[in-house]
């Protein structure tokens, strides 16, 4: 790959000449197997087993799929709301995202994006990450993209996490 080749890829959305998403810089599907086990607390107990953490607050947000990008700023101040916080109460952001790299742990360019364990890699780097930089409270965001009879809808979904430390 190289620079003269990569200007000339065409745009993947904004096909009015502002799109800047092309192959090139997004991210690819990628294999891929994760697992999380989520339980109360109570049975956490029961079982003898310490949690990593717990989800306090959760949201969802629809954005129309031109600002996609957008999408979880709603959905992270609706979860950062519910769940009594401040956005400055938040430690550690880990945002999934396809087509940039915002992540200080790599994002889904660095990383790839493997469909149906991008929401448990996520959540696993944002607890690692809490846990290096001694942090308490983290907001883990993924995109859901759903496709509805003759519209697309986006979706973020975004799960508050209460790092137990």
């Amino acid at each position: 790959i190289n620079t003269e080749a990569v200007s000339k890829l065409k745009p993947c959305f904004l096909m009015d000449g502002t799109g800047t998403v092309t192959p090139a810089n997004a991210s690819g599907m990628n294999d891929g197997a994760a697992a999380v086990v989520l339980m109360k607390a109570s049975e956490a107990g029961n079982r003898g087993l310490t949690p990593l953490a717990q989800i306090v607050s959760w949201a969802q947000a629809d954005v129309e799929p031109s600002i996609m990008g957008i999408g979880p700023i709603p959905a992270i101040k609706q979860a950062v709301a519910k769940a009594g916080w401040s956005l400055e109460d938040v430690d550690v952001f880990e945002i999934n995202e396809a087509f940039a790299q915002v992540n200080t742990e790599g994002g889904a360019i660095a990383l790839g994006h493997p469909l149906g364990a991008s929401v448990c890699s996520i959540l696993v780097t944002l607890l690692h990450t809490l846990e290096h930089k001694g942090g308490h409270c983290g907001v883990a965001a993924y995109v859901r993209v759903e496709t509805i009879s003759h519209f697309t809808r986006n979706a973020r979904l975004d799960s508050l996490l209460h790092f137990n430390a």
